[in-house]
C-alpha cells in the first residue's frame, strides 16, 4: 500500500507544473492598506466599510463622467449669456401678458354686444307686450278708456320706441276728442307731451290706481292714484331752479342750497286724482285733469312748513304738481 500518514492520497497530483502555472494576487494600485486593530473585530468593520464605500462612490462618479457626453458637462455661462436669457424670458412674458389683455379686452366687447343685443330684445318685448295688453276698445265707455290710460301710462311716458309712440298716439286720437284738455293745453297730441316731459323731469315714475268712482257730474269718473317719483338733478334743474345761487338750476355754475341737496335721490309716494268727463253724444273723453298732492310728502322730508314754501316760492312746479316749462306745462 502506497499511502502513508505523512502524504495525503492525492500527492501524485501536485507538481511543480501546477504550483508553477499559479498567478499570485496583487493589491490593486488604487488601494491604500490601513492600519487597524486586529483584536478589534467592530473597528475591522468600520475600516473595511469605509474603504468600500469611498472606493465604489470615486469608481461611480469616474464612470459617470465618461459616460455623459461633452455637451452635458458643466461649462462656464458668461454674462453675455445670462443676459440673452434675460432679454428672452422678459420678451415671452410680454408676448403672454399680450395675449392674455387681448383675450380679455376681446370678452369685454363680446360682453358689451351681448348687452345691446339683450337691451333691443327687451325693447321689443315691452312693445310687444304693450300691443298686447293696451287694446284700443271697439265699444268705449269711460270706464274702458280710464283702464287703458292708466295701463299705457303707468311707467310714465320716457322715451318710447317709435312704434309704441304711434301706438299711444293713436290712442289718444281714438278715445279722446279732439279738442280735450288737461286744463291748459288742447289736443291729443298735447296730452302725449305733457306725459312725456313729465317723465322725464321725474325718474321712476309709477302710477297706480286706488280706486275708481263715478263723479259728482254724470258720466264722469275720477280714479285715486299712488304716484312714486324720484326727484333727480334734472328734477331740481327745471322744477327747482332758484333753489340754486345761480337761479338758473346750475347753468351758470352756481352752487345749491341745503334744501335741494335734501331733496336730490329722494322717492317721494304722492297722492292724488285724475278725472275723465266723458260726452255722451260722440263716447269720448273731452277733459283729463291729473291733482297731485306733493306737499304732504315735502312736509314729512322737511319738517317745516317754512322750508316746504321756500321750496315751492318760485319753483317752475306747483304743489298741485303742475309742473311748467319755457313753452310748456304738464301734469
Amino acid at each position: 500500500m502506497d499511502a502513508c500518514s505523512l502524504y495525503p492520497p492525492n500527492n501524485c497530483s501536485f507538481s511543480d507544473e501546477v504550483i508553477r502555472n499559479v498567478i499570485q494576487r496583487t493589491n490593486p494600485t488604487n488601494m491604500s492598506y490601513i492600519v487597524q486593530d486586529e483584536s478589534d473585530p467592530a473597528s475591522t468593520f468600520t475600516q473595511s466599510s469605509k474603504y468600500i464605500s469611498r472606493a465604489s462612490t470615486k469608481r461611480t462618479f469616474r464612470s459617470t463622467a465618461d459616460i455623459l457626453p461633452s455637451s452635458r458637462k458643466r461649462r462656464k455661462v458668461t454674462p453675455e449669456e445670462l443676459l440673452r436669457r434675460k432679454i428672452r424670458r422678459r420678451e415671452v412674458c410680454r408676448v403672454n401678458q399680450q395675449r392674455y389683455m387681448n383675450k380679455q379686452r376681446q370678452l369685454l366687447a363680446d360682453l358689451e354686444d351681448d348687452i345691446c343685443k339683450l337691451q333691443e330684445d327687451i325693447k321689443g318685448l315691452e312693445l310687444q307686450h304693450h300691443s298686447v295688453t293696451v287694446g284700443i276698445p271697439t265699444q268705449q265707455t269711460v270706464w274702458s278708456v280710464a283702464a287703458e290710460y292708466f295701463r299705457l301710462f303707468r311707467h310714465g311716458f320716457r322715451s318710447p320706441p317709435e312704434a309704441l309712440d304711434a301706438f299711444a298716439l293713436k290712442f289718444l286720437m281714438v278715445s279722446m276728442a279732439p279738442d280735450v284738455t288737461n286744463g291748459f293745453e288742447c289736443g291729443p297730441q298735447a296730452l302725449l307731451r305733457n306725459w312725456k316731459l313729465f317723465s322725464l323731469c321725474f325718474e321712476d315714475v309709477y302710477v297706480q290706481v286706488g280706486r275708481l268712482e263715478t263723479g259728482a257730474l254724470f258720466d264722469s269718473l275720477i280714479a285715486s292714484t299712488t304716484t312714486s317719483i324720484t326727484i333727480s338733478s334734472n328734477t331740481l334743474r327745471q322744477a327747482f331752479p332758484h333753489l340754486n345761487s345761480d337761479g338758473h338750476g346750475g347753468v351758470r355754475g352756481g352752487a345749491w342750497c341745503p334744501l335741494a341737496v335734501k331733496l336730490l335721490g329722494r322717492h317721494l309716494v304722492v297722492q292724488g286724482s285724475v278725472s275723465f268727463d266723458w260726452d255722451t253724444q260722440t263716447d269720448r273723453v273731452v277733459k283729463v285733469v291729473t291733482l297731485l298732492d306733493l306737499v304732504t310728502p315735502m312736509l314729512r322730508l322737511f319738517g317745516s312748513l317754512e322750508d316746504v314754501s321756500r321750496v315751492f316760492e318760485r319753483a317752475l312746479i306747483t304743489p298741485e304738481g303742475r309742473v311748467y316749462g319755457a313753452e310748456h306745462c304738464f301734469v
